[in-house]
């Protein structure tokens, strides 16, 4: 006699913030001084389910500006999904609401963008966390780190011999 059991997924999707990069999720990029957007997910980001490849569907994507410092946000600049809501809870905090297929939620992250409107912005890294809910059950976070980059300001040169 055999007993076959059969264990439901008891873990969330998997959020790939850039398929492309080896022995990690997380996605980095640049932010230079003068330039106020950037996209906060590569072109070629993955969602998927560790398990058993059972799951088709993601309930939401909840995404988060970690620590505010200046005038800044997260905004959704893409084109509509039609299965995918975007709840946005604060200017640094945004829902991408389903369900939906995993390939849906792919094409809404790829409208996420950073914004910085400060004209001298703050030389830190900002952190984006992302944490995909899938069911009852949230995945881990994945991180897009931004890098501000500034610009080699000239010094103004001052001639001595001037009369």
């Amino acid at each position: 006699m055999s007993i076959d059991l059969a264990f439901p997924n008891t873990q969330a999707a998997v959020l790939d913030l850039d398929s492309t990069a080896k022995d990690t999720l997380d996605y980095e990029t640049d932010l230079h001084e003068g330039t106020t957007t950037v996209k906060i997910v590569s072109a070629s980001p993955s969602l998927t389910d560790d398990v058993d490849g059972s799951q088709t569907e993601v309930s939401d994507v909840t995404v988060t500006l970690e620590s505010v410092i200046e005038p800044e946000e997260i905004k959704y600049v893409g084109a509509a999904v039609p299965s995918i809501n975007v709840v946005t809870l604060s200017p640094t905090s945004l829902v991408l609401k389903g369900p939906a297929p995993y390939g849906d939620f792919l094409v809404a992250l790829q409208g996420l963008v950073y914004v910085n409107n400060a004209s001298q912005p703050v030389i830190v890294t900002r952190v984006i966390s992302f944490v995909v809910q899938d069911g009852p059950f949230c995945s881990d976070p994945v991180y897009t780190r931004i890098t501000m980059r500034p610009v080699n300001d000239q010094m103004p040169v001052v001639k001595l011999d001037d009369p």
